[in-house]
């Protein structure tokens, strides 16, 4: 009878350990259980940042230019590879009037949230410093994005005027009076171009008159059609112009020839050979902003899609073909470079009488 008392309470014994032994480690497994699901709930959980959803809807980009001309085709042929980037529709709305200032006050009064890009046009956008305009909005006013292309100014006369090389056009605007020269915008980049030329040869400034029209396709419509004696315009204006042989391209206002028109001197070389002691230099800087103030996650990443969008060889190669000379720079690159852009057309703001 003592025997079986004795095997029971070593049974009892046993279970006892055998449940002291394994209870602990159930407990000790099971904290991780709960910490693993907190950790999993919070990141399923996780908000979405501005710059995360960004973009949902469709984003427009405006353009303080006429449809067809080199500023509106240069964006339209980033279009596609932006929408690559981003992963949305892009949609490009011309809007030159007021020399691109409703497009710019239509920006400053917009929600910081990159849905509103607008172009911007320097040196178009100093006119802000005309004091007849009565325009508060500077530059600081904005987040720069993005620069496109910059695109020196040349200088064309009519194919039958057989003005073809610079010396020829100094005499023939120092010596014939009442001749009007096409340019787009009032301070834009063929307006400062001009002056530039005539405060380098003053003999032409009795005898000229700038037609400001709001275009290069006006200009070059009243250039072939004989109201206007020559023009400035730019690089990227010249492809159909050369293919057709229908103006003559007198000289380019660049520091060095461009590669993409090798043959066109520039004016600088051609003073040279003439003894004039002075330098020329200039064109359009095209480029994109926003209003500032956005999320700096959703500006960067804004950023970084014209950049990557900008630096494709497929797009180059498409510039290039347009005769349009690349300069993609972009963020702090591109603020910085349009400082100095700033700084500079102060320097010139006497020309205009400001």
């Amino acid at each position: 009878m003592k025997k079986p008392t004795s095997i029971i309470l070593v049974i009892v014994m046993l279970a006892v350990m055998i449940t002291g032994c394994t209870a602990p480690a159930s407990n000790a497994t099971e904290p991780e259980k709960e910490t693993e699901t907190e950790e999993t709930q919070q990141t399923e959980e996780a908000p979405k940042t501005v710059a995360d959803d960004y973009p949902k809807n469709p984003i427009t980009i405006t353009v303080a230019a006429t449809a067809g001309g080199s500023t509106d085709t240069a964006f339209r042929l980033l279009t596609p590879y932006l929408e690559k980037e981003l992963g949305a529709t892009i949609n490009i709305i011309n809007s030159p009037t007021a020399g691109g200032w409703v497009s710019w006050k239509e920006c400053a009064a917009s929600d910081p949230d990159g849905y509103l890009l607008a172009n911007v046009v320097f040196p178009l956008f100093f006119s802000c410093y005309n004091p007849e305009l009565k325009q508060e909005l500077r530059i600081d006013d904005f987040q720069l994005i993005a620069n496109l292309v910059t695109d020196p100014n040349v200088i064309i006369t009519p194919k039958d005027s057989n003005i073809t090389t610079l010396e020829e056009f100094l005499d023939y605007v120092s010596t014939t009076k009442d001749l009007v020269c096409g340019v787009t915008g009032m301070a834009g980049d063929d307006h400062v171009a001009l002056l530039k030329v005539m405060e380098a040869y003053p003999a032409m400034n009795e005898n000229v008159t700038p037609l400001i029209t709001s275009g290069v396709t006006e200009v070059i419509t009243n250039l072939l059609g004989g109201n206007i004696d020559f023009a400035v315009c730019n690089v990227g204006d010249l492809k159909s112009l050369l293919a057709d042989d229908s103006v003559n391209v007198i000289c380019v206002l660049n520091e060095e020839r461009v590669d993409l028109v090798p043959d066109i001197p520039t004016f600088n070389e051609l003073a040279k050979e003439l003894g004039i002691e002075a330098e020329v230099i200039n064109g359009s800087s095209r480029g994109v902003m926003m209003k500032k103030g956005g999320d700096p996650a959703l500006v960067e990443k804004i950023i970084t899609a014209f950049k990557n969008a900008l630096n494709d060889e497929n797009l180059k190669n498409e510039y290039e073909n347009m005769y349009y000379t690349w300069h993609g720079i972009t963020g702090e690159e591109y603020t910085t470079y349009i400082q100095n852009q700033d700084e500079s057309f102060k320097s010139i703001m006497y020309l205009f009488g400001w």
